[in-house]
């Protein structure tokens, strides 16, 4: 299993299993088992071009049940933003003659599918759409920053210059996949499964630069990161009112709750007391 640049994975603590993603790691479970075995019949593939199109075939196919499942939702919305986004990191993460890349877009895409199909992690999205527009934008101009500081040294920038057109350029994709994956290194039965996936991707997808595999990994990242932000979402997107505590006996002393999935709490009327 790879580590990403950046944090070792050995010095992030993991956190405990069992409970509820993000706060816990997944559970083993047959979710767990059914991805691995996917990942297993792809790492037996010998021929590129045969593993190209299990790959190509397999997203393909999710993605449309996924699609209709999911139609006229917030989380369709936010699925079709995070499409338009990795294109965007593919097409502004150019250098030299090597053309626009695909990979942020194609990586999103597969580990889409295999969560959904599989539900390791949720691939049901909370309407997101706005803010993952927002972040399309691959590049930040550190001019202004050297402007202020001359003296600034390179070596500095250097640590945040990941691949960017010049070196005021930041590329915010790149850091993007690898501050997710760093975060995800927490979770290694998720992590797991993301990094045997990855494999598979540079080799399905002939991924042959370090740019190449970044942008995989910022496609990936950007899918758990949706996930897990969902799951933090959830909560407050389930509470449907409040009630009054059964167990008191005092109606102007009982306390009040908060209570999740529940109906509205029934008006309640109390007589005055003077």
């Amino acid at each position: 299993m790879s580590h990403e640049k950046g944090v070792p994975k050995s010095s992030i603590p993991s956190l405990a299993i069992g409970g509820i993603f993000p706060s816990n790691d997944v559970p083993h479970s047959s979710s767990l088992g059914s991805a691995h075995q996917w990942l297993s019949e792809c790492e037996n593939i010998q021929h590129p071009k045969t593993l190209s199109q299990k790959l190509k075939d397999f997203t393909e196919s999710n993605e449309d049940t996924w699609r209709t499942r999911h139609a006229n939702t917030g989380s369709l919305a936010t699925y079709d933003a995070a499409i338009e986004t990795t294109k965007e990191w593919d097409r502004q993460t150019t250098t030299g003659s090597m053309g626009t890349y695909s990979e942020a877009n194609k990586s999103f895409r597969l580990v889409h599918a295999l969560m959904s199909s599989t539900n390791v992690i949720p691939a049901k999205y909370h309407d997101f759409s706005k803010d993952i527009s927002d972040i399309s934008n691959t590049y930040v101009d550190f001019s202004d920053a050297i402007s202020r500081d001359p003296e600034i040294k390179k070596g500095e920038l250097a640590k945040m210059f990941l691949e960017g057109k010049s070196i005021n350029d930041l590329n915010r994709a790149i850091l993007f996949g690898r501050f997710a994956w760093n975060c995800m290194a927490q979770h290694n039965n998720v992590y797991g499964i993301f990094s045997r996936l990855h494999n598979i991707a540079v080799r399905g997808y002939s991924m042959t630069t370090p740019t190449q595999r970044d942008l995989s990994k910022s496609g990936m990242g950007l899918m758990y990161t949706l996930s897990a932000h969902t799951r933090i979402r959830e909560p407050l997107d389930r509470i449907s009112g409040v009630r009054i505590n059964p167990h008191g006996t005092n109606p102007h002393t009982d306390s009040i709750m908060f209570e999740f999935n529940g109906d509205l709490a029934p008006d309640r009327k109390y007589e005055k007391n003077i």
